[in-house]
């Protein structure tokens, strides 16, 4: 059926570093949405229908999609520059 489909036709290249021994199902599947940009972020939403905009409702100052939420919003900014240093 279509899974079997899926699972011959792209390789597990996630699969071991998600789905290991003592992993934690709800870090492994975001980081599995993440990785195949399947977040609901707003700009998703917005293509659903089920939002007017794509406005970060946080600071306003973009459209909130995963690449922005991750590494371009001031807040994770911050974060990833205090574990870089």
């Amino acid at each position: 059926s279509a899974w079997n489909f899926w699972r011959a036709q792209h390789p597990k290249v996630w699969a071991k570093l998600l789905w290991f021994t003592h992993h934690i199902p709800s870090i492994s599947t975001i980081v599995w949405m993440a990785i195949y940009n399947r977040l609901s972020t707003l700009d998703r939403l917005v293509v659903f229908g089920v939002r007017d905009t794509s406005r970060c409702v946080l600071c306003e100052a973009d459209d909130e999609n995963q690449n922005y939420l991750f590494f371009e919003w001031s807040y994770s900014f911050r974060i990833w520059s205090t574990m870089a240093a």
